[in-house]
């Protein structure tokens, strides 16, 4: 398996086994369930007060560590921006066609600015 099919493998652990069909639950779920999964100090579910960094110090996948993936508040926070931003261009062909009509033909560097402002009379203090 390559790097990128090792890193979607692990990124991809656990999905929809807490939350069923997480690509759709809600914020304030995605939240919750956030919560209550949190690493404490001394071991999952906030044991012992809460420590951010515990997920990235633990590796033991079964004790809540590096190794058990992205919890589903963190998958969704990547993933849902990067459906909206892929779904922008869908309408007339999808951002990559946009980008590479863009590439093909680019407009003029800046086409038309100093004819509107002459029809505005924006530049007419410079006369």
């Amino acid at each position: 398996m390559n790097l990128a099919g090792k890193f979607m493998g692990w990124f991809n652990k656990g999905m929809n086994t807490q939350i069923p069909n997480e690509a759709t639950a809600g914020i304030g779920e995605l939240i919750r369930n956030d919560w209550s999964n949190r690493q404490g100090i001394t071991g999952p579910g906030g044991q012992g007060g809460w420590d951010p960094t515990r997920g990235f110090r633990v590796l033991d996948e079964s004790k809540g560590g590096l190794n058990s993936g992205p919890t589903a508040l963190v998958r969704e926070a990547i993933k849902r921006p990067l459906r909206a931003i892929g779904g922008v261009g869908r309408v007339k062909g999808g951002i990559g066609t946009m980008l590479l009509g863009d590439l093909i033909n680019p407009a003029p560097l800046a086409s038309g600015t100093l004819e509107e402002a002459q029809r505005l009379g924006l530049l007419d203090s410079l006369k």
